[in-house]
Formats: structure tokens, sequence, C-alpha cells
């Protein structure tokens, strides 16, 4: 019989939980297995950087009442091995948590480590898993005031250094050097030290230095490259605006080029774009064009139908390719870009669906529709094709323009397509968004699934995981009363939160 649990976690930062993990943990490195009637788990990531501080968790059921065994968790590299468990700090088991510190790879970049669980006493086994460790590097960043410098030209740079968490790490370099286009050292500074994590240099070119690209060293390494040259011509971008997508349904679409000096200002001059429907048998064309005005754009608007005339269903783009020419020098630059054309102005996507089902077990589907602006669109029917058509369901969207599909996979064999339509004049169309899953096969015939939380969680808040399961007898020691859920929840960080939840079964569930 189906049923539900909830989970309540804590809200952590945005950016360290764009998804929940539960259970069995895509994202770490598990070492599992069972032995005699002693279920255990070792999760932890499966790639580690040093330095850094992680979690691992071992998860150790039905130890309660069995005889002694000693459980040691280790990580070695070839230059050590560190202790994951036990040691003080670790959390109690059944589900216990410990923090350790990365060990250096031996080589000083990575290394592949391996994890050791052994166990001793009445009962004794081993079991080990690789993971690899990759040292983090520092980033250094220079920036110049300027890309290029002119004679007597004063050339001011900086220099930060910050670790991966974007946090100061050198208060102080032992030496920075300046590098002519002949690779003569031509500056050097010694000891040089920091004020809120930043180096502020500068140095004053000659009235006849060597022209070409020099080289800013930080402690012997290249970072950063300028350009001296005898006269700095203004230099110009054209660039091409025009909407995200183009929605046939519209009478027409704006288009936008504007050429712009590197510094912001406007260009004066001559605007020509060719716009293109690459269809079978031939390509559709048209082209615009004008003068800039005194900011350095060109605006128009272009007939939609113009360049969709042909069209028989999604997938397609119009391609936009601009040239401008400077008015006074004759100085050409070109831009392009591509825009996906759409028969509807409403976008469907997947919110819900999962990579792998069990034949015979429920498979969730849930699709959302949103129109142009991004807001959810209700009351319109969807068609989801399964398997090339061999099964067609319709729905319809609820308020928040979600509508779920619950499918029927007792006669599902192989990989399955899934793929949703929306309803129009000319039939159904898609945005070719479709997926596909595949078969996975396991000895349980239990069935445990949770609902994805498609929001990112607040900080502050706490957030309820709801887990639906299915408990068959079959998979149950003879006198069963309880079953262990065990969730781990995973960060950017690592594991973050840890705990079990208990389900007393009833009397007609379990197998005697």
């Amino acid at each position: 019989m189906g049923k539900s649990m909830r989970v309540k976690v804590p809200g952590l930062l945005e950016h360290y939980l764009p998804a929940l993990c539960l259970f069995y943990l895509s994202a770490l490195l598990g070492l599992s297995s069972t032995q005699s009637s002693i279920n255990y788990m070792v999760f932890l990531p499966a790639q580690l950087h040093y330095p850094s501080i992680e979690t691992a968790c071992l998860v150790l059921d039905g130890a309660v009442g069995h005889p002694r065994i000693d459980i040691t968790v280790t990580l070695e590299t070839l230059g050590e091995t560190v202790v994951i468990y036990p040691k003080d700090g670790c959390s109690q088991l059944p589900i216990s948590c410990c923090k350790f510190k990365v060990p250096p790879p031996s080589k000083g970049i990575a290394e592949v480590a391996t994890v050791k669980i052994v166990a001793k006493g009445d009962l004794s086994f081993t079991e080990t898993k690789q993971v690899f460790i990759q040292g983090i590097a520092d980033g250094i960043v220079v920036q110049t005031d300027k890309p290029q410098y002119k004679p007597s030209d004063m050339v001011g740079f900086r220099i930060v250094t910050l670790d991966e968490n974007f946090l100061c790490k050198k208060p102080m370099y032992s030496i920075v050097e300046l590098m002519d286009p002949q690779k003569i050292r031509i500056a050097q500074w010694l000891k040089v030290s920091t004020r809120m994590c930043i180096a502020e240099l500068s140095f004053n070119l000659t009235s006849d230095p060597i022209l070409g690209t020099y080289t800013i060293l930080v402690e012997n390494t290249p970072v950063q490259t300028f350009i001296v040259q005898e006269k700095v011509l203004p230099r110009f971008d054209c660039t091409i605006e025009a909407p995200s997508k183009i929605y046939i349904s519209d009478a027409n679409f704006p288009v936008k080029v504007c050429a712009r000096f590197t510094y912001g200002k406007g260009v004066i001059g001559s605007v020509s774009v060719k716009l293109c429907h690459m269809s079978y048998p031939d390509n559709i064309c048209i082209s615009v064009g004008g003068q800039t005005d005194i900011t350095g754009c060109f605006t128009t608007t272009v007939n939609t139908n113009a360049v969709t005339e042909y069209y028989y269903g999604s997938g397609y783009t119009i391609t936009m390719d601009a040239v401008f020419t400077e008015q006074d020098t004759g100085t050409q630059a070109a831009a392009h870009k591509d825009v996906p054309v759409a028969l509807f102005s409403e976008t469907i996507t997947f919110k819900e669906i999962g990579t792998y089902y069990r034949t015979g077990y429920p498979f969730l589907v849930t699709l959302a529709v949103t129109d142009r602006n991004g807001s959810p669109v209700p009351a319109r029917t969807i068609e989801l094709d399964v398997n090339y058509g061999s099964d067609v369901l319709i729905g319809t969207t609820d308020q928040k323009g979600e509508v779920t599909f619950n499918l029927k996979t007792s006669s599902w064999t192989n990989q399955v397509s899934i793929r949703p339509f929306l309803k129009g004049k000319n039939g159904r169309v898609t945005n070719n968004d479709y997926r596909t899953v595949s078969p996975i096969y396991t000895r349980a015939k239990s069935f445990l699934r949770l609902q994805p939380i498609n929001d990112v969680i607040k900080c502050g808040k706490k957030e309820v995981v709801l887990a639906q399961y299915i408990i068959n007898p079959e998979d149950l020691e003879r006198g069963t009363k309880s079953v262990n859920f065990y969730y781990i929840v995973v960060g950017k960080d690592g594991i973050m939160v840890n705990g079990t939840e208990i389900i007393k079964l009833k009397d007609n569930v379990s197998k005697y």
C-alpha cells in the first residue's frame, strides 16, 4: 500500500540547495552492502578538494542486539591515512556523520585516493572504493586601467588573489615583474603589500618604448598583458538587439543595431541587416537598413510574415547578419544573432520527471506552461505522447500553469520516450523538448519516491520534503515491526543535514 511521510529540513543559503537529495544520493560516493542482518552505507563526496574540511556519514542499520563489531572508515592516500570514523565529534549511530580534513594530493595537484570500511569482531568484512582529491589553486587576477597604451602613458594595474570562496588569500606578493615584447624585464617590485587584499602598482612608459605586447608576472607566473601602440585608434563594436524569441502570431518584431566606441559613445554611419529563414527548398531572406542616430543605433520593425511565410512547425531560427560602416573612415564592423521562432507564445517545460522507471510502479510527469513573460498559463490543453504515440494522455493545466500525468508502466520494458504537445489550429505542436527514461532493475519489490522541490529554499525557512513509499512484505524479515528511513541533505558544501524517520508497520503489512 502506498503511503507518504514528511521530513522537515531547514532553509539553507540559496546557492547551497539547487536540489535536495535524499536516501541514495547521486551526488555522493556510496559504499553499501548487507552483512548478515546488518546494512551499512558510507556517504562522502566522490571528488574532494584540498585544502578543505568535508563531511562523511556512516549508516549502520541492524547493529542493535547484534554480536559486537568494530567499524573503521579511513581515507588513504600515498602520503597518509586519515581516520574518518570513529573519532571525537562524530554524531551517534545509526547514522553517524563526521568531519575530516582532506589530505593533500601526493603530487601536489591531484590523486586518486581510497576509502576503506573495515569491520572486525564477530562479524568481519572489508570494502574499498576510490575518490578523487583535487588540489585547489588560488586565483590571481591582474586588471590594468586600459587594454592599450601610447608612449609616455602611465600604466596602472591592480592585483588580487582569491580562493574558491572569493576570500582574500594574499596579504603580500614576494615579487611582481613587467616584461617588454622582447621578454626583457623592465620593472620589478619586491615584497608588495596589499590594502584590503588589493595591491596597486604603476609604471611610466618612456617616450620611445618598444611597441607590442607587455606581460605582467606575479611571483614568476604570467597573469596579464597589455599593448603599447604608437597611436591608439578608437575601437567600436556592433551589436544586434532583438526579441529572445519571435512569435508568428505577432504582426511584426523590432530589430535594433548599435555601433558604439569601447568607451560608450555612439558611432555615426550606415547599417545593413540581412534576415533569413533557413528553410527547404529555398531560404527566405529580406534586407533592411538605414543610418544610425546620435546614439549610434538604427531601429526598425520587421514584418513577421515576411520571414515566416512558409512555416511548417517548430525548431528553426531566423538568422540576422548586420554590417555597420562608419561614416568618416569607412571602417566596418559586423554582428550576428540567431533568434528562435515559435508557433505559440506559450512554452512547455518539464517541471518534474525521473530519469529511470520501475516496471509496474507509478511514474509521474509534471509539465508547466508559461507565456512569453514567464507567467503561468492556466486551462491549457496538453497532450503527452508516450513511446511515439503508443499511448497518448490529455490533461489541462491548473491555476499554476501545471499539469501532472500518472503514467502506467506495467507494459514498459525498454527505453520510453515522453514528448508533450500543445493543441493548435493547425494540429498539435511541440517545442522539441522531450525526454527518454530507462528501466532500472532491483531485487527489492518495495518502492520509494521523493517529491522534488523545484524552488530555491530561502534562508531561515523550513521545507517539508514529501517521500512516497510502498513497502512490500516480501522485502521484510520475519517479525519486522518497523522500517527505518535514513535521509541526508546535500548542499554546495557537501552533507549538511541528516536524520532518521521510523515508520511503524501494521500487522497486515509485516510478513510472519
